[in-house]
């Protein structure tokens, strides 16, 4: 069994939505730089296959719109994202010996 954690930079390409009844919609790109950390445990099934549980926590940080040009009141998005990644992983191959 192992546990392992990861942290670092995280970027996103975020496409937003925003819905009024009274004035429509507006929709704008916004591209972000923000920070990640997760853990996860990860366990051998057999010699070769690996079943693994991953979070990961995505902060983007908060995108303030200010009043678009179609008449909507400005609004503020936060970019937080949890995720959480089930997973198999395979080892080719057999166990490396030194000959000397």
């Amino acid at each position: 069994m192992l546990l392992f954690f990861t942290g670092g930079w995280a970027y996103g390409d975020f496409q937003h939505t925003n819905t009024d009844p009274v004035f429509g919609v507006d929709q704008f790109s916004a591209n972000r730089s923000g920070l990640t950390a997760g853990g996860g445990i990860a366990y051998a099934l057999t010699n070769n296959l690996i079943g693994k549980v991953e979070y990961r926590y995505y902060d983007f940080g908060r995108y303030e719109r200010a009043a678009p040009l179609n008449g909507q009141l400005p609004y503020a998005v936060d970019n937080t994202y949890s995720v959480v990644t089930l997973g198999l992983d395979y080892k080719f191959g057999g166990p490396v010996v030194a000959k000397y």
